[in-house]
């Protein structure tokens, strides 16, 4: 199963990949169909939840935690993130044995996504390459009873489920002025000998230039390389 966002909604230069995750996880949930007679999604906790919205589906950006992938002053920044994502499935609950035995079918149901081949991927429009999710680091689940409405009066029966997924951010320098091309003049020392010496001669280098494929990049900027091809003699 696998999830391809329209161009038009979703690129690295204006989303986080931790956002590209969590909406791209949201994606495949809502074509599961035991989540299709899910009345109300979700993916902030602003608003309280009413019986009319009953079942409930919840899906957040819990915590992000960055740690420098490498040595922290060691070229550009690079960062292994650890996001916390989390479900919330919340259902009216007339009876326990039953409301418990749904949400862990509903948390059966979320675990399978980790069966498919491609769980990890999340492709993205050319030019930018997919995003890509190294690991799962830890998970939890937890089933919470209560009331739900402006009267408290409806039981519901939640299922609280995280999993914490790793993946590395990076952000190469902007190269806004590539060095293109250097001129270098090879002379002797003034005053020579006349005929000791071979005359002054100046060597013209063009720096080969690459275009840059982080999703980040603006404008299409160039990045320089080491490569160098002497063109010219005069």
């Amino acid at each position: 199963m696998s999830y391809r966002p329209p161009s038009s909604q979703f690129t690295p230069d204006l989303h986080s990949y931790s956002f590209i995750i969590r909406d791209g996880w949201l994606a495949r949930i809502k074509v599961l169909p035991t989540f299709q007679s899910v009345k109300r999604w979700a993916t902030t906790t602003a608003n309280r939840i009413q019986p009319e919205q009953l079942p409930f589906f919840g899906c957040y950006i819990m915590d992000e935690q960055l740690r420098p992938d490498g040595d922290p002053n060691a070229g550009e920044p690079r960062f292994v993130n650890e996001m916390k994502l989390g479900f919330s499935v919340i259902i009216q609950n007339s009876d326990d044995s039953v409301a418990e035995k749904n949400l862990d079918t509903a948390y059966q149901m979320l675990m399978g996504l980790l069966t498919y081949q491609g769980w990890h991927k999340f492709p993205m429009p050319a030019p930018w390459p997919a995003v890509e999710i190294e690991g799962i680091s830890r998970g939890s689940r937890q089933f919470k009873y209560g009331n739900a409405g402006n009267n408290q009066e409806t039981p519901i029966a939640e299922l609280r489920f995280d999993l914490t997924f790793r993946h590395r951010t990076f952000f190469p320098p902007v190269v806004t002025d590539p060095l293109e091309r250097i001129h270098v003049t090879v002379a002797y020392p003034w005053p020579y000998e006349q005929g000791a010496y071979d005359p002054p001669f100046t060597v013209q280098y063009d720096l080969l230039q690459e275009k840059s494929t982080m999703p980040y990049s603006l404008d299409s900027p160039t990045f320089a390389t080491p490569r160098l091809r002497k063109s010219q003699e005069f």
